[in-house]
């Protein structure tokens, strides 16, 4: 049991990767690997400098332990800014488990790599738990980004990245966002609290003028033709309220021939009204990133950076580049395969880019 006990520690992991690696090495693989050779030597040294370490690597993905959250915040941010090519960066502080060559496991690291993914491009994004244990100016300039659900976990944690100015002297667009949906939120509450009380009042006054008991009140008859009533009148003369309709979702036809049509206009007003990316649009569970695939097989001379932006909309919107459909395919399966757009299309660089380890299924004929 001591030596079990040995094995486990609590450590600060920074994850990066190079942004774009896939695509870089299509285009010119001599150059990216050589990028790679150098940045490996610019991370160690920057490792090195704040007390830290490089514990894995993986092509173009680096692991970096610290035991301080604050000289790992440093060195993410140093690395974030300074290195070319760009890289992603993500930051977490947990729970890892030592194993006997020095490399770390856990779910520390996962959730290091999982913000890693989420991060843009020349950035870094710091958890929660990292930002509770900082203090001083840096920790002032980190920016809350809202709760981020994580791939493939239950969990979803709020997030920090970097600013120019302080917190309390430069406002943030999630604030801003945060306390719109805040606003709405307390109308809807105050809405439904109001509409209650009216109810409620309505019920009284009915109940003081004797127009109950209602087992043994008529329902007068109408003709088929007769318009709905919008409202509810008792013997008392007191009008109760007519329930509020219940919105319907965009139906999932819609919604396939926007996507297939790269209609961005259409789909932001159905994302608007309530329909969730992830939902399914067809008898095979396939997700709106799925039927994005089918452009490709449908017009092989099809808008690519019409593509490009619907696919961004999506994830932005919280599309799942792992979710599998029916056939326990991905995305990036599909979007792979020669009959649909083939591995050398953008947007199978896109989707691998934004996928920690993307599944790789047989194509199909």
């Amino acid at each position: 049991m001591a030596d079990e006990a040995q094995t486990r520690k609590l450590a600060t992991i920074v994850a990066l990767d190079v942004a774009g690696y896939s695509a870089r090495t299509e285009a010119d693989e001599a150059k990216t690997t050589a990028e790679v050779v150098g940045l490996r030597k610019v991370i160690e040294d920057a490792a090195a400098r704040h007390g830290g370490r490089v514990f894995n690597t993986a092509g173009d993905g680096f692991m970096l332990e610290f035991g301080s959250s604050l000289a790992a915040v440093e060195a993410a941010f140093e690395l974030a800014e300074t290195c070319e090519p760009k890289v992603r960066v993500g930051v977490h502080l947990g729970d890892v488990v030592v194993q006997p060559n020095g490399d770390l496991l856990g779910h520390g690291v996962n959730v290091a790599a999982r913000l890693m993914t989420k991060s843009d491009p020349g950035s870094a994004l710091v958890s929660a738990d990292v930002r509770r244990t900082i203090r001083g100016p840096l920790a002032q300039r980190l920016v809350s980004r809202g709760h981020l659900p994580l791939d493939k976990m239950l969990e979803t944690i709020e997030v920090f990245a970097l600013s120019d100015a302080p917190v309390h002297q430069q406002p943030t667009t999630a604030r801003f966002t945060d306390r719109v949906t805040a606003y709405f939120t307390f109308r809807r509450k105050l809405w439904a609290g109001a509409a209650s009380l009216l109810i409620a009042a309505a019920l009284a006054a009915a109940l003081a003028a004797d127009w109950l008991p209602i087992r043994h009140a008529t329902v007068p008859q109408q003709p088929p033709d007769a318009p709905i009533a919008t409202s509810t009148s008792t013997p008392s003369g007191t009008t109760l309220p007519a329930a509020a309709p219940v919105p319907e979702l965009p139906h999932s036809a819609d919604v396939a021939d926007a996507i297939l049509n790269l209609d961005i206009k259409r789909l932001r007003a159905f994302l608007s009204d309530g329909w969730q990316p992830n939902f399914s649009l067809d008898t095979h569970s396939s997700t709106a990133l799925h039927v994005l695939m089918l452009v490709c097989e449908r017009n092989k001379a099809h808008d690519q950076k019409g593509l490009l932006d619907m696919a961004h909309l999506l994830v932005s919107a919280g599309a799942d580049p792992a979710a599998e459909n029916g056939f326990h395919e991905t995305p990036f399966s599909v979007a792979r395969c020669p009959k649909y757009c083939g591995p050398k299309h953008p947007i199978v660089a896109f989707l691998r880019s934004i996928t920690l380890h993307p599944k790789v299924t047989k194509c199909k004929t």
